[in-house]
């Protein structure tokens, strides 16, 4: 799979870089006004080169700015394509095309929406009705996922939105993973645990593992798994790692391992989980990755909460991932037979300080017994 992927980003690079050969020498020599010379071509080698190597770094921001350019390039010689056949261009649409600034200010415009959009945090509210027997007020849990700490907010920032949830009044907060990363410094990861610890909940702070958290994907980590696992604990929050815990007594929480890492190997099933439990209690199953819809609805849980999709996080990535069956559902809200389950876009981004793909956000949930007789 690793080759596979290293060979695919190779090609895709050079592709690239052969790509924006061809389009900067068109443009430099728009620009010089004179047929294109070796200077044009030095030059347009140079840069087709630096955006080949900037998109092999695929994890890098420009990586990302160099791709929009690429696709929004491609969109435009489509266009000029259409023109052409149709002979509908004239001399003002040739100086469009030809000096090469469209495909720059449509990247420009749409990399300034995104930054802007990955910091702007939004909630979310969903209500979810049962037939179980649950208390009168019903539960409202404050979920939140996909933080990446240090990627797109502070230790200030995510204080404000920890009061933002607070004043929710939940009677429970579940962390569905991801709240750290490979970037996430130890000194930042002890801080997010603290402060999202700290938010007053009646039944507590929950938290299961996404793929991230433990910093798996680098072989230099800031933190150990046993720091990770000692600052949780430490801010008082429960860790639900394949056990289930007796929150209120008709509302039990089930929190899975990730699938991607599980920690021995191999992660208990959905039916395992429930050996004992109460089953007119109501069933709240946390899951990093949104995975066997079919099969915990046939087991009976009531809601499933996830995140890990980031909705996309970068358009249309998002619509690719559940065409293609990587992800069972990408975002929002979905009703099975018996189970609900919600999806959050996570409250930050990873990777790159960047969403095109919808906004961040926490969620309020209101969990509420059917009232009709």
């Amino acid at each position: 799979m690793r080759a596979m992927f290293l060979g695919a980003l190779l090609g895709g690079s050079a592709a690239v870089g052969i790509y924006f050969y061809f389009y900067f020498k068109r443009v430099i020599s728009w620009w010089r006004k004179k047929p294109a010379d070796r200077t044009a071509r030095l030059w347009a080698a140079a840069l087709g080169a630096v955006s080949a190597f900037k998109v092999f770094q695929v994890w890098n921001t420009w990586a990302m700015v160099v791709m929009h350019l690429f696709g929004f390039a491609l969109c435009l010689d489509l266009v000029n394509t259409l023109i052409r056949l149709t002979k509908r261009g004239g001399q003002r649409w040739e100086r469009v095309y030809r000096c090469g600034l469209v495909p720059f200010l449509c990247t420009a415009l749409l990399m300034g929406y995104g930054y802007w959009n990955i910091h702007r945090v939004v909630r979310t509210d969903y209500r979810v009705e049962t037939e179980k027997p649950i208390r009168a007020q019903g539960y409202r849990i404050a979920l939140v996922s996909d933080l990446h700490f240090g990627t797109t907010m502070d230790g200030r920032d995510l204080a404000g939105y920890a009061g933002e949830i607070e004043a929710a009044g939940p009677d429970l907060l579940v962390l569905c993973g991801d709240i750290v990363d490979e970037a996430t410094t130890r000194e930042e990861m002890e801080e997010a645990m603290a402060v999202l610890g700290a938010v007053k909940c009646p039944l507590g702070v929950y938290f299961v593992r996404g793929n991230h958290d433990r910093a798996s994907y680098t072989r230099t980590p800031n933190f150990t798994a046993e720091e990770l696992e000692r600052a949780i604990r430490g801010a008082g929050i429960t860790i639900l790692t394949d056990r289930r815990v007796q929150a209120a007594e008709d509302l039990t929480l089930i929190g899975r391992d990730d699938r991607s890492r599980p920690v021995d190997g191999r992660r208990r099933g959905l039916e395992e989980l429930l050996d004992g439990a109460d089953r007119s209690s109501f069933l709240l199953l946390l899951d990093h990755q949104p995975s066997e819809l079919e099969a915990a609805d046939r087991a009976g849980y009531d809601l499933l909460l996830s995140g890990h999709t980031h909705a996309g996080q970068i358009w249309p990535t998002g619509l690719i991932s559940q065409a293609a069956g990587i992800v069972e559902l990408n975002y929002g809200q979905r009703k099975l037979d018996h189970l609900q389950v919600i999806v959050s876009s996570g409250i930050g981004g990873w990777g790159y300080p960047i969403r095109t793909s919808r906004h961040c956000e926490y969620v309020i949930i209101s969990v509420e017994g059917n009232k009709a007789e």
